[in-house]
């Protein structure tokens, strides 16, 4: 298959400073939403589910989605599922496109190593007290975000809307069921978009020239 870049990507590219912004914009939420956390208790909404974090109870098919959406993120599956995906895009879309999904995935090294330092939230160890695990942001939502984001993205670019659809889909449903699922707090899963988010952007950008092998800077005029 040709690896030259598609107009969608060129549109990108052409509007790098105003993506990356973006990118600076999302990336810098997280702090902000940690701050407000440890100079008010909770983020805001966080204290309204104290109870549901306490004792979710969440009616069918409510739980059966939200355990599908817990299975996706879990280690074993989410590995397999990078490998496949992996699999195909290198063999469809070529091998420089592949290593952007194994680029992708890499937000979650960088979720484990910001949790790790961070530490649980004060609501979260009110709840769950010494079992209290670190929970900001969700790693879930970070792990879906980035990766079916990339996917999106190849989707939409080569006009496959069903794929779009599905990955939005996946992406949209994670972060609300991680909520319903009791597993995490609303700044959890809004710190866990927005971190994805960013993370994906700088792929693209960064990535999408090499992937097609074309010069790194797109202006206007290409």
């Amino acid at each position: 298959m040709s690896s030259r870049l598609l107009p969608l990507d060129r549109r990108l590219l052409r509007n790098r400073r105003a993506a990356l912004i973006l990118t600076a914009a999302l990336a810098a939420f997280v702090p902000i939403c940690w701050i407000v956390i440890q100079t008010k208790g909770s983020f805001f909404g966080d204290g309204r589910l104290l109870s549901w974090m306490l004792y979710p109870h969440p009616s069918e098919p409510f739980a059966l989605i939200a355990h599908v959406f817990a299975l996706l993120g879990n280690p074993i599956v989410a590995t397999a599922s990078v490998a496949v995906v992996w699999a195909l895009v290198d063999r469809h879309l070529g091998r420089g496109y592949g290593i952007l999904v194994l680029a992708a995935v890499g937000a979650v090294a960088l979720n484990t190593i910001l949790k790790a330092i961070l530490g649980p939230t004060p609501l979260q160890l009110r709840v769950f007290g010494e079992d209290a695990q670190s929970n900001f942001p969700s790693g879930h939502v970070v792990y879906i975000t980035s990766l079916c984001g990339l996917l999106a993205w190849f989707a939409l670019a080569r006009g496959s809307r069903p794929i779009f659809a599905a990955m939005l889909l996946l992406i949209l449903g994670m972060g609300p069921f991680r909520v319903v699922d009791g597993a995490h707090w609303p700044s959890d899963v809004l710190a866990g978009y927005a971190l994805g988010l960013a993370w994906t952007i700088t792929v693209l950008v960064i990535g999408l020239p090499l992937a097609a092998g074309q010069p790194a800077k797109i202006t206007s005029g290409s």
